[in-house]
């Protein structure tokens, strides 16, 4: 333990990061570790239950709400989105499963403009903006010739994946969570919030407002706006919640065998360390190791959950600064914690 809080100590305080917290999890034992503060101007030192911004981590949540109504008749994943949403701007050509692997061909609608500002600024006011506008916009931005089911990331998809949850319920996409989710593994700190919030933690950026290049100025962020970011990004948890939630999935908790086995059906992406299932990413990490999970990036924060099959190892690290160097961070503390499990063996 001291030799991981070293490492988040180091971090923290050599490379100037607010705050780092951490959950390791490995047969049913779970470590918690904090370093830093919830806030560069309150100085308040993080605890295991302050909540974060997790960023694109909501993804995994939303792929895996697809795929528990699929496990339940509602839907097939090779079903055309407009089969539940007519008389909304989503192509007609576009499936479910595209959606899910980032293979619809839609453009990223956070980087389209809205009255002379990219989008996902508008996560840093309190308008609120409906998924129908967010996907009109990367439709109208979208080269019609362009879908031909190549990999290209975006969250568009997950937006309208968002809008086919609450068109099969009836409900919210933050109610359908609670009730699949939140509740089920009592998880009380996990949330998908319905209006601008105030967490313990406030985020911090050295990017500007439209995330497109880096400032000398570290800004500190206490409100966001989770009409923007929403179902493919506006969750808030805490680093052992993740751990419970992504070990119920792995461990066949939370979805049919079978929705699982495709969940993890990994196919290559763009990036050369990286291939990508339904709403979950598989990596290589320290020298060729394989972990399943996904990052996450939003204003002020940085998050990394990874699930790690050969030593039975889940590691999720959330930090309230963005960008933070996460993946060297993660790939540092893997190294730690496989030589003390070897050195224990």
């Amino acid at each position: 333990m001291e030799k991981i809080q070293k490492i988040l100590d180091d971090h923290v305080y050599s490379n100037n990061i607010p705050g780092i917290s951490i959950s390791v999890t490995n047969d049913e034992n779970t470590l918690s570790l904090q370093s830093g503060n919830t806030s560069i101007q309150s100085k308040k030192p993080l605890s295991k239950d302050d909540c974060f911004q997790i960023g694109s981590l909501t993804k995994m949540f939303i792929a895996t709400t697809i795929l528990t109504l699929k496990d339940r008749g509602d839907l097939h994943l090779d079903q055309y989105a407009v089969d539940f949403l007519k008389d909304t701007p989503v192509p007609a050509t576009i499936t479910i499963r595209q959606l899910l692997q980032h293979r619809s061909g839609l453009e990223d609608y956070i980087i389209q403009e809205h009255n002379e500002k990219a989008l996902v600024a508008w996560g840093l006011t309190d308008v609120k903006l409906p998924p129908e506008f967010l996907v009109q916009k990367a439709v109208d931005a979208t080269d019609n010739d362009q879908s031909d089911d190549c990999y290209a990331y975006s969250n568009t998809n997950y937006i309208i994946l968002g809008m086919i949850i609450e068109k099969i319920t009836g409900r919210s996409v933050s109610e359908v969570l609670d009730l699949l989710f939140t509740q089920p593994l009592g998880l009380k700190n996990t949330s998908l919030p319905q209006a601008p919030v105030s967490l313990s933690t406030n985020g911090h950026s050295r990017l500007t407002d439209d995330l497109s290049e880096e400032t000398g100025e570290l800004k500190e962020l206490s409100v966001y706006n989770p009409s923007v970011p929403w179902t493919a990004g506006a969750m808030t948890s805490t680093p052992e919640e993740i751990n419970m939630w992504l070990h119920a999935l792995m461990t066949g908790k939370l979805l049919k065998d079978s929705s699982l086995k495709e969940m993890i059906d990994f196919s290559f992406t763009s990036e050369e360390t990286e291939k990508y299932g339904l709403g979950i990413a598989q990596f290589h990490v320290a020298d060729e190791v394989c972990a399943i999970g996904h990052h996450g990036g939003i204003q002020g924060y940085e998050s990394l959950a990874l699930y790690f099959p050969e030593e039975n190892l889940y590691l999720t690290v959330l930090i309230n600064q963005m960008p933070s160097g996460i993946g060297d961070i993660v790939e540092e503390l893997y190294n730690a914690l496989v030589t003390k499990e070897q050195a224990q063996s």
